[in-house]
């Protein structure tokens, strides 16, 4: 009976950790989500955003000017889709196109380019998290996505962490 028990509560702290470690790859997720939309959040600056228009022609170009793009790590891999727009986010640079195998993958409707335009990236974040419009995908290792892109924390608030 004790071998039972044992077994048993070794289970748990086995769904435990990976409960944990799977917190901590949303948290680190979360953080590269903000990476891509760093032009309206800055966490060393108090500049306010200043609407303007966004579409899915100048979107990169928006999201090239904001320190999360800047703060992605080397050979980050993040994929983002807003409507039926996609965009490839890496490191000082946003490109057209579509990623077979993103470590992140965020989604959001199609309006959101206009609510990025008004309350700029961090915000529209927040919102469409609030609202239940942000789709957040991973893959890897909760880990290793973790540490990969560990950088990026400042960002947190961009998701309401």
């Amino acid at each position: 009976a004790s071998q039972i028990m044992t077994k048993t509560h070794g289970s748990r702290k086995i769904y435990f950790a990976i409960a944990f470690l799977a917190i901590i790859l949303v948290v680190a997720l979360i953080f590269a989500y903000k990476i891509y939309f760093p032009s309206a959040y800055s966490s060393t600056s108090t500049r306010q955003w200043v609407p303007i228009e966004v579409n899915s022609e100048n979107l990169p170009n928006v999201l090239e000017s904001t320190s999360i793009i800047h703060d992605l790590p080397d050979e980050s891999l993040i994929s983002l889709i807003i409507g039926e727009s996609k965009y490839i986010l890496d490191k000082y640079s946003v490109v057209v196109g579509e990623l077979a195998n993103p470590d992140v993958k965020l989604t959001l409707p199609d309006e959101y380019f206009d609510i990025i335009g008004q309350v700029g990236i961090c915000s529209a974040l927040v919102r469409a998290q609030q609202r239940g419009d942000l789709g957040i995908s991973f893959s890897g290792s909760t880990a290793s996505l973790a540490w990969k892109y560990r950088a990026l924390g400042k960002y947190r608030s961009c998701l309401g962490a």
